[in-house]
């Protein structure tokens, strides 16, 4: 459920509006996939937000700083501080509305991706957003031991695997001068 309210050039947004899936979504779009600002579609689809350009802008920050981050290029407590240093400069307060905890701002609802980063690290759930092992994608494992290490068993998880018994076994590749099946020559 999403509730965000726009009174004049005021946010108020609850804070559990968005889930771990949303974020994920929105760090697969292709456009953020390759370092760029999502479209507003992508923006859409992913979160329900519908942003203006600068909202655009955001997202795209947010996306390249989680993918840094995910990559190892950028420390968490790195992240934590340009999380702190956006909250400061959008001005955000949090407040009890209607018996829910929400988050004012005079800024950009993409604040609430930051609050949900924020609280995923705050709650010890972060480390759960990985980057699968056998392709660019950003998952997160909600499996009870959290030990996935693929977006999906089926086609990286199965690739990896199959790779392993080639290798092992001395499978012998036929495809010509250069190998696309991932078989020894």
């Amino acid at each position: 459920m999403k509730i965000i309210e726009r009174v004049n050039s005021d946010y108020t947004i609850a804070i559990s509006t968005l889930d771990p899936q949303s974020l994920v979504d929105l760090l697969n779009t292709p456009s953020v996939r390759h370092g760029q600002d999502p479209s507003a579609d992508e923006l859409e689809r992913a979160t329900g937000f519908i942003g203006t350009r600068q909202d655009l802008v955001e997202a795209g920050d947010i996306g390249r700083l989680l993918r840094a981050n995910l990559s190892g290029e950028l420390e968490t407590g790195d992240l934590l501080q340009e999380i702190n240093e956006y909250l400061r400069s959008h001005q955000a307060t949090l407040e009890i509305i209607d018996g829910r905890l929400a988050v004012s701002s005079n800024g950009s609802p993409i604040i609430q991706l930051y609050l949900l980063v924020a609280d995923m690290i705050a709650s010890g759930i972060w480390h759960r957003v990985r980057k699968c092992l056998g392709c660019d994608c950003i998952f997160y494992d909600a499996s009870r031991n959290g030990k996935r290490v693929w977006c999906s068993m089926e086609i990286c998880g199965n690739r990896a695997k199959v790779g392993r018994w080639r290798s092992k076994h001395g499978a012998v590749c036929t495809c010509g001068d250069v190998c696309t099946c991932g078989r020894r020559k």
